[in-house]
């Protein structure tokens, strides 16, 4: 009977709780792109339109600052590289609606990351506590096609040849020492 190790319930446990992630990974990016949304429509067209004939001469960074309003000097990456407003830095001017939308977006993200967490542990502890590949095809279907095939009793040696070689050793003749 074959015992599962930690390592494997754990790479068990992220097969399953695949969907999750995958949606927790997309409200991560719809709140990224949110404020890079709204960092872009606090950009002039002038600057932009500058941007597009002349990028060498300005700074574009891959960071957003984040601060009043709730938020205290927090990062957001953008999904894109954006023009900075303040020297070097990314800084959006945050209002209490704006502010009142980042947060909304966040919370989400956060939620659906925490549930994603506590799914991958539950699982990945219940896989530890049914032990045994058998108990794990009984209790969990859903994990059984992850497990290893069974292995099978039976010896994978062939005794026929061995037992060949060992009848066609040569012989040692004792010489009889005579005097």
């Amino acid at each position: 009977m074959s015992r599962i190790s930690q390592e494997l319930a754990a790479q068990i446990a992220v097969k399953l709780t695949e969907k999750s992630r995958i949606a927790a990974d997309k409200l991560h990016v719809e709140y990224r792109e949110l404020v890079t949304s709204l960092y872009e429509a606090q950009t002039p067209g002038d600057v932009k339109v500058c941007f597009t004939k002349y990028p060498d001469w300005f700074y574009t960074r891959s960071n957003i600052k984040l601060h009043g309003h709730g938020f205290n000097w927090e990062y957001v990456n953008p999904t894109r590289p954006l023009i900075t407003n303040n020297n070097t830095d990314c800084i959006l001017e945050l209002t209490a609606k704006i502010s009142d939308k980042i947060i909304s977006a966040k919370r989400k993200w956060q939620k659906a990351k925490e549930g994603y967490d506590k799914l991958n542990l539950e699982t990945r502890q219940a896989l530890l506590t049914l032990k045994t590949f058998n108990n794990i095809r009984k209790e969990l279907p859903q994990a059984a096609p992850m497990l290893p095939p069974p292995l099978s009793n039976a010896l994978v040696v062939n005794f026929d040849t061995l037992k060949k070689q060992l009848d066609k050793q040569p012989d040692i003749k004792k010489e009889t020492i005579t005097s």
